[in-house]
C-alpha cells in the first residue's frame, strides 16, 4: 500500500515537472515569433540541438525553479 502511494507521488512530481518544462520551452522558443531578439534558447546554445535536448533542459529547469 504504501509502496503504491509512493509511485503515485513519483509520477504526479513527475507529470507537474513534465508540464512546467513544457510551459518552460514554450516560453523560450515563443519568444522569437513575439519580437524578442534572443531568449534562454538561444543563449545557452541549445536552439539547433534538437527537440531531446531542449526537453531535458526545459525539464531540469522545471525541477529546480
Amino acid at each position: 500500500e504504501h509502496v503504491v502511494q509512493l509511485l503515485q507521488i513519483i509520477f504526479m512530481m513527475f507529470t507537474v515537472n513534465h508540464y512546467f518544462g513544457c510551459l518552460w520551452h514554450l516560453v523560450g522558443s515563443s519568444s522569437e515569433y513575439i519580437g524578442f531578439s534572443t531568449n534562454w534558447l538561444t543563449e545557452n546554445g541549445i536552439r539547433e540541438s534538437g527537440i531531446v535536448v531542449e526537453y531535458a533542459y526545459s525539464f531540469y529547469w522545471a525541477v529546480i525553479l
